[in-house]
């Protein structure tokens, strides 16, 4: 990390750069598609891209799907992260600073 350089904390209290741009959304239920996340996150900011995996399984076994979202700014990624717990697809949905 560069000298000065500060780290702000994602939701499953692990550091993200504090100019981290990438939401991680997970929880997603399988199937789901692109506009059902940007219409999720749109009024946040403005979206870059979307990255989804289809085949994740939960830690549980269950089906899961999970996404990566990148945005124009740090602060529209924060504001995205207030988002969590939002329902997609009947599931609640998590969002955090993606840490990769």
């Amino acid at each position: 990390m560069e000298e000065g350089s500060k780290v702000t904390r994602g939701t499953v209290g692990r550091s993200a750069p504090v100019d981290c741009r990438t939401v991680f959304v997970y929880n997603l239920p399988p199937g789901t598609e692109e506009e059902e996340i940007r219409s999720l996150l749109e009024g946040c900011g403005n979206i870059q891209g979307v990255r989804i995996n289809q085949t994740a399984i939960s830690r549980t076994g269950i089906p899961s799907s999970f996404a990566h979202v990148d945005f124009e700014t740090h602060e529209q990624a924060l504001r995205a992260i207030e988002l969590r717990g939002q329902d997609v697809g009947g599931r609640s949905v998590g969002l955090t600073m993606s840490h990769a």
